[in-house]
C-alpha cells in the first residue's frame, strides 16, 4: 500500500496546493502499479519522483488545465519522465475508450457483413439481433455512428458471423 507522503502541517498545505495536488497524484500512481490487477499483470511499474511531476507539471502547463490528469503516452509502458504528460482528464477518459474500441474502417466493413447474413436470413431486426447477440438499440448505434464497437463485443460478433456464414 502507498503511503500518503503529503506533510500535515495545514499552513505548508494551503500555501503549497500543487505540491500537495502532485503528492496525491503520485500516491495514486504508486498504488495503481501495485495493487490494480491490470497493472500489475502488464507489470507497470512507477520510477516517477515528486520532482518529476512538478517538471511534468511545469512543461505541460497543468495549471492551466480545467481538471489535469496523468497519462501515459503508451499505455503498457511504465510511469516514466519520457512517457508521462500531463493532459485533461476528459481528453484522458476519451484516450481510453478510443483505444478499447474498433476502428471506423473495420467498423463499417462488420456492418457491411451484418447487411450481407440480414438479407440472407430475411429475418425482422428483433429476430436478427437476437441471432448475432447484439441489441437492437446498440445496433442503431453503431448504424447512426453514434457508439463505437468494443473491441470485445468486436471479436465475439466476428466469431458468430464466422459461424453464421459458414451454414
Amino acid at each position: 500500500m502507498a503511503i500518503l507522503i503529503v506533510p500535515v502541517n495545514r499552513k505548508w498545505r494551503r500555501e503549497n496546493p500543487i505540491n500537495v495536488k502532485l503528492s496525491y497524484t503520485l500516491c495514486s500512481i504508486k498504488k495503481r502499479c501495485s495493487s490494480w490487477p491490470g497493472y500489475v499483470k502488464k507489470g507497470i511499474k512507477n520510477f516517477l519522483t515528486l520532482d518529476d511531476l512538478k517538471y511534468l507539471w511545469d512543461r505541460d502547463k497543468g495549471s492551466t488545465m480545467k481538471q489535469a490528469s496523468i497519462d501515459r503516452i503508451d499505455n503498457n509502458g511504465h510511469y516514466v519522465l519520457e512517457n508521462c504528460r500531463f493532459i485533461e482528464m476528459s481528453e484522458n477518459s476519451r484516450k481510453g475508450y478510443l483505444e478499447s474500441t474498433v476502428s471506423l474502417e473495420e467498423t463499417q466493413i462488420l456492418l457491411d457483413r451484418l447487411d450481407r447474413l440480414a438479407e440472407r436470413f430475411d429475418l425482422s431486426m428483433k429476430k436478427f439481433c437476437r441471432l448475432i447477440g447484439v441489441a437492437i438499440n446498440t445496433l442503431k448505434q453503431w448504424y447512426s455512428g453514434k457508439s463505437r464497437i468494443q473491441l470485445r463485443t468486436y471479436e465475439r460478433l466476428k466469431k458468430r458471423l464466422n459461424d453464421l456464414e459458414s451454414n
